[in-house]
């Protein structure tokens, strides 16, 4: 079909020819109850992919993920890479538009329910999100670390928005604090534990 299509509209780029074909499908989610929207755009239609002007186009809605999530110090904190009593963290996230649909207006959302973190910047800048394209967003969501924090794995959330509503989320989990290791002698004597132990020194873990 892209072959075909490509014949009768030369000038057309690699994602308008792909646009065209997927803007004019027919929906199927009627015919398939137990698969709405996860059928892409519908079944390819020969006849209006040749035909149809760009007005006659179905709207293809924007499908974004979280590529990578990642929380750092370096901004605000001590740059240590723990995330100690009373630090302040930023959060970096890498998005990904699988789809040939565009958002206009594209934001994050971060949030938690954890008693030890606190939210200072919750939501980011508005950006448009191309289709079939990455989106970095970077040091625009942070949290502060409570001075009275017990070390240990803390969750949050990151809430992809799209136009206002909720998208997607993608869970967050970072660890506060340095937390306490067990380690057991089992090496016959050999004193292998004194290399690790002399890592744990070093790094004042107890």
């Amino acid at each position: 079909l892209l072959a075909l299509v490509k014949s009768a509209f030369p000038e057309l780029t690699n994602q308008e020819l792909a646009l065209r074909v997927v803007s004019t499908t027919d929906n199927i989610d009627t015919e398939n109850p137990d698969f709405v929207g996860q059928l892409g755009s519908g079944r390819i239609n020969a006849y209006n992919a040749m035909t149809y002007d760009t007005s006659q186009f179905v709207e293809i809605p924007p499908r974004i993920d979280s590529w990578t999530l990642a929380a750092t110090d370096t901004v605000q904190g001590n740059s240590n890479g723990i995330f100690d009593r009373d630090e302040i963290v930023h959060i970096t996230g890498v998005f990904r538009n699988f789809s040939m649909g565009a958002a206009t207006d594209f934001q994050i959302q971060l949030m938690t329910d954890h008693p030890d973190l606190t939210i200072l910047d919750n939501l980011s800048t508005i950006y448009p999100f191309h289709a079939d394209s990455e989106l970095t967003i970077t040091h625009e969501l942070s949290f502060q670390v409570s001075a009275t924090a017990e070390p240990g794995m803390a969750e949050l959330t990151v809430a992809m928005l799209v136009d206002g509503t909720l998208h997607r989320s993608s869970p967050l989990v970072v660890l506060i604090g340095k937390t306490q290791v067990l380690m057991v002698d089992d090496d016959s004597g050999s004193n292998m534990e004194e290399f690790y132990t002399s890592i744990m020194d070093d790094e004042e873990i107890r």
